[in-house]
């Protein structure tokens, strides 16, 4: 069990290492049975196995009554819930790392004479694994963010509820509240399943813009932001047998610095995960993969074959977030079921965590240096070339969450 884990469920969900430990134990057992099973056909397994893992940390987290312990387990896809992480001190690594690697894009535009940040700037990363990776980045000014984040007024509101079907609150009869119920309001409509899925049928357009408008006003709302600041956007994409997904979204408070890359310095990256709407597409993806994984011969086939496969299972899952709390944790579960499946141990490095370097790493990054974030032996060798313990690293004021 990863350092991560053990410390987030006793400083941050009212329960100790061990009784966290005990229960993931226990639901990794049960998902290797279910595997064992195969009765079903594979991508039916893995839809029941991700509905089994989600029911298991909602108990978890209800067990231990965990503040609201309802969103633990919630499917997003089912409905309709779009979700995001601001990166605070908790996760400051992870943001530190994503903070880098946009300057460094500044200076990539700017050594290609790109004429950002007038025009957004795009990047291509290398296949890995048949899936290619490319980001789309684009600075949205403070003046400019309607066109982005819309909805200010009682007739952009008005706009957009009648798109989705909807009557506008009766508190929009107030101008003055306007400003400060609009994230009420746009939360409002953004749990509602059916009105997301009217809106992205009356317009795509206006679909992402209010998934984004959402996104900012939560990130604000939770940091402290400033309405007034410049952004910076990146859309991550990876696409697959011809098939585009916008798989997360990167929001970064943006601020002149003539001294940085570009001219501008970033700060408090928010995770924008994947749509809703998508994730059906991508949990199917995901099931191929588990098909895979299942299907890999201990006795015949290499064991970097399968520690790839596994890599790029993580990695979609991290980005998928299929539930709206919790999918960090069931995410190592499946990893060490399939692990298990073949009789094999995975343990962890304590100082990296597989879910937020998927975050901060392009693909073929993640997967070549999947190696150094966990170590996969057979339970009769666990001697052989172990990773440093928890306790080196263990820190009592560290307090840190999963997304």
């Amino acid at each position: 069990m990863s350092l991560f884990f053990e410390k987030f469920s006793q400083k941050n969900y009212n329960t100790t290492r061990r009784e966290y430990l005990d229960c993931s134990v226990w639901v990794v057992n049960r998902t290797i049975e279910k595997m064992k099973s195969l009765r079903e056909d594979p991508h039916l397994l893995f839809l029941q196995i991700v509905d089994f893992l989600g029911n298991q940390r909602c108990r978890v987290a209800s067990s231990y009554q965990t503040e609201e312990a309802e969103k633990f387990g919630l499917r997003r896809d089912i409905n309709g819930i779009g979700s995001c992480t601001s990166l605070s001190e908790r996760y400051q690594g992870c943001a530190d790392q994503i903070i880098d690697r946009v300057h460094n894009y500044f200076q990539e535009a700017l050594k290609e004479k790109h004429p950002w940040p007038k025009e957004p700037f795009q990047k291509g990363f290398k296949p890995s694994l048949g899936r290619t990776a490319s980001l789309k980045m684009m600075l949205i000014r403070s003046k400019d963010s309607k066109v982005v984040f819309p909805t200010r007024t009682i007739e952009d509101f008005k706009q957009m509820y009648e798109l989705c079907g909807l009557e506008l609150p009766l508190y929009f009869a107030r101008e003055g509240e306007t400003y400060f119920k609009r994230h009420d309001a746009l939360e409002e409509l953004v749990l509602n399943a059916k009105a997301m899925q009217k809106l992205f049928e009356q317009s795509l357009e206006d679909y992402q813009k209010l998934q984004n408008t959402f996104s900012l006003l939560s990130a604000q709302r939770r940091e402290g932001l400033s309405f007034h600041a410049d952004w910076v956007l990146i859309d991550h994409y990876l696409e697959i047998e011809g098939q585009k997904r916008l798989i997360s979204q990167y929001l970064l408070e943006c601020h002149k610095d003539p001294e940085n890359a570009g001219g501008f310095k970033c700060f408090h990256p928010t995770v924008i995960h994947q749509d809703p709407l998508i994730l059906p597409l991508t949990i199917n993806k995901m099931a191929d993969l588990f098909q895979q994984a299942l299907a890999w011969r201990k006795d015949f086939d290499p064991r970097e074959d399968l520690k790839k496969t596994v890599a790029l299972l993580v990695y979609e899952w991290a980005h998928a977030t299929p539930f709206l709390r919790g999918s960090a944790a069931t995410g190592e579960w499946l990893e060490q079921a399939i692990y298990g499946y073949h009789k094999l141990i995975c343990e962890y490095n304590p100082q990296k965590t597989a879910n937020l370097e998927a975050f901060a790493l392009p693909l073929q990054e993640f997967v070549d240096t999947y190696d150094s974030m966990i170590r996969v032996i057979d339970p009769y060798n666990l001697d052989e070339n172990p990773l440093p313990s928890d306790d080196e690293f263990w820190d009592e004021e560290m307090d840190i969450s999963p997304p």
